[in-house]
């Protein structure tokens, strides 16, 4: 049975920074070696997770876009074929790209997002989604309610903190925050206790700050196989390594 894993943050927080590459970080480690793993994206207002892995063509963007599979999910026939044929290969894992037309985002419904969840449930044992930050999202809540695991992002701003805190309050009062686990991205020094705090949850990882790294990755990319020894780096694979530990107990 597959197992499905939602990563939720503020916007700008980075979440999909830590998506990608913990999905590389696992597929690394073997996880799905008998079915895969799949990153679904999810995030129907910043869908940017293909973009920022750079697994678009960049001839025709449009055509890997899964805005592409709501015709066959409108009428009820879309086939796990057919959603087979829209994923692009990452370093360790596919993907599905998320629904870059705007105007085809405000079509999709609650039962579209699950259907292709399902579909992909019965190809891959491990799912990765990126969810939209706003909890009203027809993504949003029922991937939540569907997840085995929801990563919990949270920055280190002020900003970050409040609107995480926002979203776990309602949460715990439907009882899902027990599968939360919180991460501290862009972390400095001894925010983490602060961040637990404010947000009411233990922090269980923090990743470093790579944005003062000249020679890594911008925020989005995946950091976790670029070449280069830099004590930066090495600091936010390590991070990712144990991100995906815990992900994968």
């Amino acid at each position: 049975m597959s197992r499905l894993i939602a990563f939720w943050s503020p916007s700008g927080a980075g979440a999909t920074t830590l998506l990608l590459n913990t999905a590389a970080a696992l597929g690394a480690r073997g996880a799905g070696a008998g079915g895969g793993l799949a990153v679904a994206d999810l995030n129907l207002t910043t869908p940017t997770a293909a973009l920022a892995a750079d697994l678009l063509p960049h001839d025709r963007p449009f055509d890997a876009c899964a805005s592409r599979l709501l015709p066959a999910l409108e009428e009820g026939r879309l086939t796990g074929d057919a959603v087979d044929q829209m994923l692009l290969d990452g370093p360790g894992f596919s993907l599905l790209a998320g629904v870059l037309d705007t105007v085809a985002a405000t079509r999709m419904t609650e039962e579209h997002i699950k259907r292709m969840i399902q579909l992909l449930s019965l190809r891959f044992d491990w799912i990765l989604a990126d969810l939209t930050p706003a909890l009203d999202s027809v993504a949003c809540l029922p991937m939540l309610e569907m997840a085995d695991r929801v990563i919990l992002v949270a920055g280190p701003e002020i900003g970050s903190r409040f609107h995480t805190r926002r979203f776990v309050l309602p949460m715990k009062a439907m009882g899902l925050d027990a599968k939360f686990l919180a991460v501290l991205n862009r972390s400095e020094a001894g925010t983490a206790e602060q961040v637990a705090q404010d947000i009411d949850l233990p922090v269980r990882a923090v990743v470093p700050d790579l944005r003062q790294q000249h020679d890594c990755l911008e925020a989005g990319q995946i950091a976790y196989l670029a070449q280069g020894t830099g004590s930066a780096l090495g600091r936010f694979r390590t991070a990712i390594d144990g991100l995906a530990a815990l992900i994968a107990k």
